[in-house]
């Protein structure tokens, strides 16, 4: 009699648990069917904005097992939008659950009444090619500045190429870090140039034929342009994605509000 109440008792006490944690997931949105990589649970983008990602999204997942996803809600419950990230990457299993290759942003549009939060996670495995200080970059460069501005899209668009360019190893954090500020590198090369300029100025002194719009131009040839980068590329495809791998998240990410 006492065996039987005692499985009783630790019948009732794992349900209780149980529905303590399910109760603690209860806003966190369960993954559609068919699975998605983008998902506007906010009705903010349009169904042509959102297929435009999604075919973006699922062909760089199929080129590099990547899984980058966006959840965009208006509501975040009691979380904090970096609980709620980690919340909901680890349930939906973003990224391949031994490579931990996902990337989420969520995304909650401001309204008349809350100020908008935008939180980029990522998984473990792409801790090192984009590190949190990285992850704050983007949003405050990329997503941020456009959804002043009340463009979703844009934001998210151009967020993303970041991120997939850094997750290919296209260029990494400090070079992304280096074009959205002062390069010190153009120092080492600046630097001489003047010393050069200079000289060759004075030596202008003692020699006749010489003049500033020839050599100023062998010696800057380039300070017009050149500096730039080429960022142009696309996609091609339907998007087909076939579901998260059962990825995880270690805690990495970083956001912002406006």
């Amino acid at each position: 009699m006492r065996k039987q109440s005692f499985k009783t008792i630790l019948s009732i006490l794992f349900l209780f648990s149980f529905s303590l944690l399910q109760a603690g997931d209860d806003n966190i949105p369960n993954q559609p069917l068919p699975p998605r990589l983008v998902n506007d649970f906010s009705g903010i983008l349009s169904a042509a904005d959102a297929s435009t990602l999604e075919t973006k999204l699922a062909n760089f997942n199929r080129q590099t097992s990547n899984q980058i996803a966006i959840v965009m809600v208006n509501d975040l419950g009691d979380d904090e939008i970096s609980k709620y990230s980690f919340k909901l990457g680890r349930k939906w299993g973003i990224g391949q659950e031994k490579l931990r290759n996902g990337i989420l942003l969520v995304i909650k549009p401001k309204t008349a009444t809350s100020r908008g939060q935008a939180f980029i996670a990522t998984g473990k495995g792409l801790e090192g090619a984009i590190p949190d200080a990285t992850c704050h970059e983007i949003v405050n460069n990329e997503l941020i500045p456009h959804f002043k501005q009340n463009d979703y899209y844009g934001g998210l668009n151009a967020a993303t190429d970041v991120l997939m360019s850094l997750a290919k190893g296209e260029y990494d954090y400090n070079t992304y870090a280096n074009k959205n500020g002062f390069d010190s590198t153009f120092l080492f090369i600046l630097i001489p140039m003047i010393i050069l300029f200079l000289i060759l100025r004075r030596r202008n002194r003692f020699r006749n034929g010489y003049t500033m719009g020839s050599s100023g131009w062998f010696i800057f040839p380039f300070l017009g342009g050149g500096w730039g980068n080429d960022s142009s590329g696309g996609s091609s495809g339907g998007s087909d994605f076939g579901g998260f791998g059962g990825g995880d998240f270690g805690g990495g990410g970083a956001g912002g509000s406006w």
